[in-house]
C-alpha cells in the first residue's frame, strides 16, 4: 500500500510539473503571451500553438510561467537565491510584503542488488522568502533564528511568536501569512 501511495505522488508530481499545459509566458516588464508552456530542468519551454515546435526560454528573457486552466492557477518565477548560483524556476505561493517560494525536489534512492533492486522517489519541498525590496531569496530552514531576525525584525509581534516557539521552521506559511496580514508596510504613493 505504501509503494502505491509513493508512486501515486511521483506520478502526479510529474505529471503536474512537466506535461505541457495553457500557460502564459510572462516576461520581466509584466507583459504575458498566451499558448501552451511546461517546465523541464529549469527551463520554460513554450509555444503559441500546437502547430509550433516548443521553444526554451530562461531567467535572461522570461520573468516566469503562469499555469491557468479547469479551476487552479500556478506561478512559477525565476528566483535568485542563496542557495543556487543562477536565478531558480521556483513556484509562487504567497504575494505580499513577503512572497513565499517552493522548490520540489525529486530524491531517487536506490537498493538491493539483482532482481531485487527498489528504487524509492520522494518529494522534498523546500521554502523560499524574499521581501519585495530584496534582491535574494532565503530558505528559513538552516540558521533559522539569524535569518529569522533579519527578515522579520521589523514586526514585534511576530518575533515575540517565535521567541515563545508558537511559530517555528516548520510554520514558514504560518509565519509569511502573519508577516503580510499585520505587519507589513504599505508604501505611499505620492
Amino acid at each position: 500500500m505504501i509503494r502505491l501511495l509513493i508512486f501515486y505522488f511521483i506520478f502526479q508530481f510529474q505529471f503536474s510539473y512537466c506535461q505541457e499545459r495553457e500557460a502564459s509566458l510572462v516576461f520581466y516588464d509584466n507583459t504575458k503571451v498566451k499558448g501552451l508552456g511546461e517546465i523541464k530542468n529549469n527551463i520554460i519551454y513554450f509555444r503559441l500553438s500546437n502547430t509550433e515546435k516548443p521553444e526554451k526560454w530562461d531567467y535572461d528573457i522570461a520573468k516566469g510561467l503562469d499555469f491557468d486552466g479547469m479551476g487552479y492557477h500556478e506561478r512559477y518565477e525565476y528566483i535568485i537565491t542563496d542557495t543556487y548560483k543562477k536565478p531558480y524556476l521556483m513556484e509562487v505561493i504567497e504575494e505580499g510584503f513577503i512572497n513565499l517560494y517552493r522548490d520540489v525536489s525529486v530524491i531517487n534512492s536506490s537498493s538491493g542488488f539483482g532482481m531485487t533492486r527498489n528504487t524509492v522517489s520522494l518529494i522534498q519541498n523546500s521554502y523560499y522568502i524574499k521581501k519585495q525590496n530584496e534582491d535574494k531569496a532565503f530558505e528559513l530552514s538552516f540558521n533559522f533564528k539569524k535569518k529569522v531576525e533579519k527578515l522579520f525584525g521589523d514586526c514585534k509581534a511576530l518575533m515575540e511568536k517565535i521567541n515563545k516557539k508558537e511559530f517555528t521552521s516548520k510554520n514558514t506559511l504560518d509565519i509569511v501569512h502573519f508577516y503580510n496580514d499585520y505587519c507589513g508596510e504599505y508604501e505611499e504613493e505620492d
